[in-house]
């Protein structure tokens, strides 16, 4: 944390699995080590974990993780109940149902910092919550121990028969997610922050990755919201994309 923090770089650590009770007196030791290690802000799942940190501190940073399937405005304001700071919102969200959240939490009272995911890998489950990896191999994919079925090769059946996939046969794979031309319509939704999936990817990956994504933010930012309408700023923004590339 002092390497990161003396080149201006925020640092966050995951805890974002279900703690089971005999565990709770080693997760309150690691707990105490991440806030004495200054870390900024650990992203949660477990909802006892959240009142364990505001036992432990006052105002440590809390994220809810979008494991904790956040999906309203009424979500959004239990996780804001607990202590959190920030909300990531499903995956699966539409910029229709995250511009609908950002009206709900307005009217609550609610409001919390919302970050959103972007790029990377997409999990085949809802919101990450997958049970492939216990029912196979007895390792829950919500306890960081994902077996990554859906990355296999699978044969299909048709009325009794093998069909003959040539080389698709990766049924369960969905395809890595990329917002990038949808980000001036993220922008205008109001969500603060952007998450790129980095996991499993090699440094190379994630340095070019944000780099393409943070370039393309400063382009918008160039832009004045207030006075341009929607379709004039993908106008502007797509007329430039391939400065990006």
């Amino acid at each position: 944390m002092e390497l990161l923090h003396l080149r201006g770089v925020k640092g966050y650590i995951t805890l974002n699995t279900l703690i089971f009770p005999q565990e709770l007196t080693q997760a309150q030791q690691y707990l105490k080590t991440i806030i004495s290690a200054g870390v900024d802000a650990v992203i949660v799942q477990d909802i006892g974990i959240c009142h364990l940190i505001r036992h432990l501190s006052p105002d440590f940073p809390i994220h809810a993780s979008t494991q904790m399937t956040i999906t309203s405005g009424a979500g959004v304001e239990f996780a804001k109940s607990l202590g959190c700071q920030l909300v990531l919102l499903v995956r699966e969200y539409s910029i229709k149902e995250i511009n609908k959240i950002k009206q709900q939490i307005s009217q609550k009272n609610a409001v919390l910092p919302l970050e959103v995911f972007v790029h990377g890998a997409l999990c085949v489950a809802y919101s990450g919550q997958c049970l492939t990896s216990k029912a196979l191999g007895g390792g829950s994919a919500n306890r960081g121990e994902c077996a990554q079925a859906c990355r296999m090769p699978y044969d299909l059946m048709a009325d009794g028969e093998v069909v003959d996939l040539g080389n698709r046969r990766y049924l369960l794979s969905p395809q890595d997610l990329s917002s990038l031309e949808v980000l001036p319509e993220l922008v205008i939704s109001g969500v603060n922050f952007l998450k790129i999936q980095g996991r499993l990817k090699a440094p190379e990956y994630v340095a070019n990755v944000t780099q393409v994504y943070r370039k393309a933010l400063d382009k918008i930012a160039t832009i004045n919201l207030g006075t341009l309408q929607k379709k004039s700023l993908q106008l502007v923004f797509y007329g430039n994309k391939d400065k990006y590339n």
